[in-house]
């Protein structure tokens, strides 16, 4: 009997160390950070995102674009800002009046390269109610790399009166 469990805990054991190594392992990495997070009401809210290619043989070109009415955020990053409930905080009314004009963004990123981008999300999230809003970041792999998206981190933003 006590080679019998034995003889289970080492081909269980086994298992799970082959399992763990067919992960697929993601070609960049994204973090994301902020310099302030308690801010007040109706104040710009810009949090750093970092790009690292993870990768050890690849450069790596991730895609996005600017929109010509606010040139400062990567429409390549998918930002995802919850509130102290879980739920998703309302998007800003873009001014369809002004054309949304998509110019192409690139960055080329060789293996252990990174680039941080400094993105305002209040002109895209209304973050003037007080509260705790929970904030994460995605980018989606490109097809020539596999499938999918990268999640970063999360970081908590607290909105004061």
């Amino acid at each position: 009997m006590k080679i019998l469990c034995v003889g289970l805990l080492v081909i269980g054991g086994a298992t799970a160390c082959l399992g763990q190594g067919h992960a697929a392992e993601q070609p960049f990495t994204v973090t994301i950070s902020i310099e302030n997070s308690t801010v007040k009401a109706d104040s710009a809210v810009t949090i750093d995102i970092n790009l690292k290619n993870t990768s050890t043989q690849q450069t790596l070109t991730l895609n996005g674009g600017f929109d010509a009415s606010t040139p400062e955020l990567d429409m390549g990053n998918q930002f995802e800002v919850r509130d102290d409930r879980g739920q998703p905080t309302p998007g800003r009314e873009r001014d369809s009046r002004t054309p949304l004009e998509m110019t192409p963004l690139f960055h080329t990123l060789r293996p252990g390269e990174s680039f941080t981008e400094h993105e305002d999300i209040s002109r895209l999230y209304d973050l003037r109610r007080p509260g705790r809003y929970v904030i994460r970041v995605s980018r989606v792999i490109p097809k020539e790399l596999g499938k999918g998206s990268v999640k970063s981190n999360s970081i908590t933003l607290t909105v004061t009166r």
